[in-house]
């Protein structure tokens, strides 16, 4: 049967829909026909039949290599000319959509490196070259940035050499990296990498989170890495993604394994606009009860906001990355040696405003408090609670003089002013838990569930 797609839907959610289900054709042991993919009902215009077909491509390459020769057998569905460890000159020979190879984007090109580096024959970078001359000065670069992640992640790339030892075995890290398979760079933040891997033993999905090759030599980076994983390791609710462990890449590196969750973030799900009343009431209690169960167990998350709330295909609300929490009453990074009271980090847009003094105050309960509110605000109106200037845009450590910058945007304009549909009790919530002043706001995240559902 081929896949089908509602005609409810807009291109880029039916591009998206289909290699999610191309995806999961692959983890359940079938080899998916890309052109079955291609034809499916709704027809897709052409450029956006090439940007899927580009897309299946990079998936279908990933598999057919990690399967390797004697584990894809013959399939009905599958594109006869492609079989085994396929290389993008066969995909150019099977689809004439394609045009020529010297045609296709580089980024594919860099993709069929990088798995044949995981999975394959592990081609020098001249070797490579030779299969795509013309796009020898802007593959350059790309392989290099190839070659250095997947040496700072413990795999062997040709063109980087190993280190000489292995790295000490460190008992706060026991997780042995060979158990799991690494099998899709999901994104990159400041402090790591987070990657969809296979834990071998149990034969289960679980995520990566790297600790970035440029932090590992940070004794409090490293320090920071490893307490939260012994922070939420400790913390268990069904509203916080669960820690399997902490473990060392071959090369010294330090990961952490976490629930894998099937779905994507609170702030992806906002690029398509504000939430109704009723799942924006849903979601922000559901992230309240999991802050108020880190809070009773003596953590702060202070780093809420929507990029950090994950929700899975059923619409399940799980709170993660604690990289940034405190102890609460320590005033320092949770388990950090060092004093970092005052080592704020953050994204400004969801950041309380005492956080950002020059002088900041030790953070306290209310932080997250007014992180809940940023998140509900999000909900309620599609966007953070500061539109913030360009240059001001994402993390921050240095937050002196920030505060007079953003005054011209204090106080926080009611939700209501973006959407008149919302209840006056529930903007008056909103309101509350975003209160300049700290003691004005919820004393406690159940507080919050209570006014909320009350």
């Amino acid at each position: 049967m081929r896949p089908t797609t509602s005609t409810a839907m807009q291109p880029t959610q039916i591009i998206e829909s289909r290699i999610e289900a191309f995806e999961a054709a692959w983890r359940q042991g079938v080899v998916p026909g890309i052109a079955d993919y291609l034809s499916a009902d709704p027809p897709l215009g052409p450029d956006d039949a090439q940007r899927l077909l580009l897309e299946l491509i990079a998936v279908d390459l990933e598999y057919r290599w990690r399967e390797g020769p004697g584990e894809i057998q013959a399939d009905s569905s599958a594109d006869d000319g492609l079989r085994v460890r396929p290389t993008l000159h066969r995909y150019a020979a099977e689809f004439d959509q394609l045009g020529t190879v010297d045609r296709l984007p580089t980024w594919l090109m860099a993709e069929e490196y990088r798995v044949r580096q995981l999975w394959g024959d592990r081609p020098s970078h001249d070797q490579f070259f030779a299969n795509y001359p013309r796009h020898f000065a802007a593959l350059i670069p790309l392989l290099r940035r190839i070659d250095l992640e997947l040496a700072a992640d413990g795999a062997v790339a040709a063109a980087v050499r190993p280190p000489r030892f292995a790295a000490a075995p460190d008992p706060r890290a026991p997780l042995p990296f060979a158990d799991y398979v690494l099998e899709q760079h999901l994104g990159t933040g400041g402090m790591g990498k987070v990657y969809r891997a296979l834990q071998r033993s149990l034969g289960r999905q679980v995520a990566i989170k790297a600790l970035l090759k440029s932090r590992q030599d940070d004794a409090l980076a490293v320090e920071q890495f490893l307490q939260e994983g012994r922070i939420v390791g400790q913390l268990r609710h069904p509203n916080i993604v669960g820690v399997h462990g902490l473990g060392r890449f071959p090369s010294g590196g330090y990961f952490l394994a976490m629930d894998w969750i099937e779905g994507h973030d609170l702030a992806t799900a906002l690029q398509a606009g504000p939430a109704a009343i009723a799942e924006a009431v849903r979601i922000t209690a559901d992230v309240a009860r999991a802050v108020e169960h880190a809070h009773q167990h003596g953590v702060i998350h202070c780093d809420l906001k929507p990029a950090n709330v994950l929700l899975d295909r059923t619409g399940h609300v799980f709170v993660t990355d604690f990289g940034l929490a405190r102890l609460i009453g320590s005033g320092r990074l949770a388990g950090a040696t060092g004093d970092a009271s005052h080592d704020v980090g953050g994204t400004p847009a969801f950041m309380a405003p005492e956080l950002l003094e020059a002088e900041a105050p030790e953070p306290a309960v209310a932080v997250d408090i007014y992180g809940i509110g940023g998140i509900l605000y999000a909900l309620l109106t599609g966007h953070a609670p500061f539109v913030m200037p360009v240059e001001l845009a994402g993390p921050v450590a240095d937050t002196d003089n920030l505060l007079s910058r953003l005054r011209a945007a204090m106080p926080v304009p009611p939700p209501t002013t973006w959407r008149a549909d919302i209840p006056a009790p529930l903007a008056a919530v909103c309101g509350k838990c975003l209160s300049e002043n700290p003691a004005e706001r919820y004393a406690t995240a159940e507080e919050v569930v209570q006014a909320l559902l009350g």
